[in-house]
């Protein structure tokens, strides 16, 4: 890693993986991703909060996986009233500013990335 903006940006990337991830090995690849970002930047307080995040959540999914291993195959769940492949038809969802701060969502840190 060069520099921090490049660090980030592989974090961010990492992050919109995780819960793509169909099977444990490519948990493993992300995972080792983040070690490197992590031991690039020892000294930045911040970044490590952010890949200590991450981690977890890698972690999670592992278990998540581990414990049904048909979980990461799964289609995502349809809007209701449509077939097949979904339609321009479908409600709106609202913003997050309309829902507002939900329990359990992820916050983002400074970085732009989640946090649990």
């Amino acid at each position: 890693m060069r520099d921090i903006a490049t660090a980030l940006q592989e974090l961010k990337w990492v992050e919109t993986r995780i819960d793509e991830a169909q099977d444990l090995e490519s948990l493993r690849s992300l995972y080792q991703r983040v070690q490197t970002v992590r031991r690039s930047f020892p000294d930045d307080f911040d970044l490590q909060l952010s890949v200590a995040d991450l981690q977890e959540r890698l972690i999670d999914r592992g278990r998540r996986l581990r414990e049904n291993p048909d979980e990461g195959r799964r289609e995502p769940a349809r809007p209701e009233g449509t077939k097949g492949i979904w339609s321009d038809t479908t409600a709106p969802r609202p913003t997050a500013d309309a829902r507002g701060p939900t329990p359990g969502r992820h916050q983002t840190n400074r970085f732009g990335l989640s946090s649990s």
